[in-house]
């Protein structure tokens, strides 16, 4: 019997340092390789792994189901899959040090734009198979603002998800969806 706990502590254990690691495995995702999702309103958007550049990563997002389609956001990413900085057309957005959407807990980061920088708080909580998250803007006075919450309901085996749901302040807090329908690792 007292073999059995000990072997049910340890798979609990082990379960919960897994459900700890919310990364992206970045180094582990070749050039080529890709994800398509479908969004709630009918829309797809495909994320396309353009390799290793010295130590950051490079993704292109890209509009529709095709990964070699033109209306793309480059996203220059950490070995966890951290965003660095990321350029569309007309705006280059910078983080610093990231935007904290891998860190577990806690995270405090400054988005930098052309004209704005914001100090800003992320708050990243493991479930079962993903993470739930909320973030914060703090305003001119210190006081927090909630712009930002969801759940990434499941992580594939590279990190990247399957179901999430995302609310956002710019959209009265309506509910965004995104489910993946192909991942293609090389």
């Amino acid at each position: 019997m007292r073999f059995f706990f000990c072997c049910c502590v340890a798979i609990f254990a082990a379960t919960q340092t897994l459900a700890q690691n919310i990364d992206v495995k970045m180094s582990q995702i070749a050039r080529g390789s890709y994800a398509i999702y479908d969004t709630d309103n009918g829309r797809f958007v495909t994320y396309v792994f353009l390799g290793q550049y010295g130590r950051e990563f490079v993704v292109d997002v890209v509009q529709g189901r095709d990964p070699n389609g033109d209306q793309r956001t480059r996203y220059w990413q950490d070995a966890s899959g951290n965003t660095l900085r990321y350029e569309r057309p007309g705006a280059t957005i910078r983080f610093s040090p990231h935007n904290c959407r891998r860190v577990v807990g806690e995270c405090t980061f400054t988005e930098i734009g052309a004209t704005y920088e914001t100090r800003m708080i992320r708050i990243n909580t493991p479930t079962r198979n993903g993470f739930s998250f909320v973030q914060f803007a703090i305003d001119g006075s210190g006081n927090p603002m909630k712009i930002r919450e969801g759940e990434v309901a499941r992580l594939d085996d590279m990190g990247m998800f399957e179901r999430a749901t995302q609310r956002r302040l710019e959209t009265n807090f309506e509910t965004q969806r995104l489910r993946q329908i192909q991942a293609v690792y090389r």
